[in-house]
């Protein structure tokens, strides 16, 4: 169940707002009225891309815990060419992966670049193992939307001969499919739609499918903040809440989550020339409920989530 929750989490802070960097430039204010129009494109190349997660998760119940979690994934992503009809890939291959895991004297620990013996790797361990070297290939059409995923199923493959358990890799299959990543590579998000001039503000509501959580409805505040040397500041305010106020339909005492309310704040750097995400930096803080069991065995667990998320993308 850990390591649902895990993925559950990291997909509420990563899945919501995408961003991805390279060095920030010296501010120079924007023409007063000045309208841009901030589009889908990505530039043909090869990436580095970061991203960096830290949560404090405090559980309640006959046994309150309090954790912090901290996760670091590096990726190459190479971008294609587009063909006549805008569709373009991103091939995103998994370099380097580090985990670590504190809960009052206990931590855990993964470091790709360690070394460790598979017969060491802790089952979180198993699973990144198996992730290592793995390509995703998801394609983008005109608009940025998610046309085809390609991968996924021969990274499961690599984790299960990790040594990850044969029932947790199918249901983490099961959990992570075409909609997750849709969440991850496209950054329809953010578009307004429409030109827009610094101190606009426009409104993105959209239905999320979370694993472990399910439905999702996100609404999201836009702000143009600012435009300076071909970089458009965009900050971001928005809400999540599990559809309905309920959990995900699933086999009886499966775990479940369900969010109350969670609140996304920060800011994205939009590149307007190739229409990329150039740096993402949003916190967020909530409250889900975890549901396992069922009949008398059945127990709900409260936890409290604060959460910070960075991508940065950098060309090589």
């Amino acid at each position: 169940m850990h390591v649902f929750r895990w993925f559950a989490l990291c997909a509420v802070v990563m899945g919501v707002c995408v961003g991805v960097s390279a060095q920030d430039k010296e501010a120079a204010p924007a023409k007063a009225g000045e309208k841009i129009d901030l589009k889908i494109n990505f530039t043909p190349g090869t990436y580095v891309v970061t991203k960096e997660v830290t949560m404090h998760v405090d559980t309640a119940g006959e046994r309150p815990t309090a954790s912090q979690i901290h996760t670091v994934m590096v990726m190459d992503m190479e971008v294609g060419k587009p063909d006549a009809q805008g569709n373009r890939d991103l091939a995103v291959t998994y370099r380097q992966i580090k985990f670590d895991q504190k809960q009052g004297e206990q931590a855990m620990k993964y470091d790709s670049s360690a070394g460790t013996p598979a017969e060491q790797l802790p089952p979180m361990g198993k699973m990144f193992e198996g992730m290592l070297g793995k390509t995703v290939t998801v394609t983008l059409d005109g608009h940025g939307k998610v046309s085809q995923i390609k991968g996924v199923d021969e990274m499961i493959a690599s984790m299960l001969h990790a040594g990850m358990d044969e029932q947790a890799a199918e249901a983490l299959k099961k959990q992570f499919g075409d909609r997750i990543a849709e969440e991850t590579f496209g950054q329809l998000l953010i578009m307004p739609g429409k030109p827009v001039a610094k101190g606009d503000t426009w409104e993105v509501d959209k239905p999320l499918e979370l694993p472990v959580i399910g439905s999702v409805q996100y609404t999201q505040i836009c702000t143009l903040k600012d435009v300076s040397d071909g970089v458009a500041t965009v900050g971001v305010k928005g809400t999540l809440r599990s559809v309905g106020g309920k959990a995900p339909t699933t086999q009886p005492g499966a775990p479940t989550m369900m969010i109350h309310e969670m609140t996304v704040e920060g800011t994205t750097l939009m590149e307007i020339a190739t229409g990329m995400a150039k740096r993402s930096d949003v916190t967020q803080k909530g409250t889900l409920t975890v549901t396992a069991g069922e009949g008398a065995e059945k127990r709900e667990t409260k936890i409290t989530l604060n959460g910070t998320a960075k991508t940065t993308i950098e060309k090589k």
